[in-house]
């Protein structure tokens, strides 16, 4: 699921511009795709601007607005069916400064008259002064890139823990040290979350906020 897009995103080329300003916001955008007596699809999306830039972003906008996969989550919904899918996305910005922008992306499905509601989280960061470079650059960060002598070791306790506790099996393979499964994560000022369950397919299903002091100080 949604593994051109990972690839694409690895790839992609953020158009040129003669300013360095890394001043931007966040535009807060909604999308229904679709609504009626079968399923109702619909999301909110960030839309990245840049102050006193000419910088196109159309494309880069274009991908988080696709990021979470929510339609995906909404194949073949449309069908008729005794209760009526229900697929609602959001996102949360966890953390905002010059350097990193931090972006949690929720899709919540349930059908009507359902009380439990399964949340998928998807994740990026990214570090918003590339927008400007004119260069292919990594618009999802790896936690490697932000922590030096980073080591997936200190996250695994973290994820036993939450195994025991909630009685899960977290594949805790992706958090051995070295490691190359693909893990969903993202940043608030104090804290690395982890978004697991989904290890390898760059989403999760539940969430472990682990102090950044502890991912900081591993030697």
């Amino acid at each position: 699921m949604g593994k051109l897009k990972y690839l694409f995103i690895l790839h992609i080329l953020l158009f040129s511009s003669c300013s360095n300003s890394t001043d931007y916001k966040i535009e807060r955008k909604f999308k229904s795709v679709i609504n009626n007596e079968n399923c109702q699809l619909e999301f909110y999306f960030p839309e990245i601007e840049v102050k006193g830039s000419n910088v196109n972003l159309s494309e880069l906008n274009g991908i988080l607005e696709k990021y979470a996969d929510h339609e995906y989550y909404g194949q073949r919904c449309d069908e008729t069916k005794i209760k009526k899918r229900i697929v609602k996305g959001d996102y949360v910005i966890t953390l905002q400064t010059e350097d990193i922008l931090s972006i949690e992306f929720t899709t919540d499905i349930s059908q009507s008259g359902q009380q439990a509601i399964p949340t998928v989280y998807h994740s990026l960061v990214m570090n918003p002064k590339k927008i400007n470079e004119k260069e292919y650059s990594l618009i999802q960060l790896g936690p490697e890139s932000l922590f030096s002598n980073f080591d997936r070791g200190v996250l695994k306790k973290y994820v036993e823990k939450f195994n025991k506790t909630n009685n899960s099996i977290v594949n805790l393979l992706a958090y051995d040290s070295g490691s190359t499964y693909a893990i969903t994560w993202g940043l608030t000022r104090d804290n690395f979350i982890l978004y697991v369950g989904g290890e390898g397919e760059w989403f999760g299903y539940d969430k472990i906020e682990i102090p950044i002091a502890e991912i900081k100080n591993n030697r």
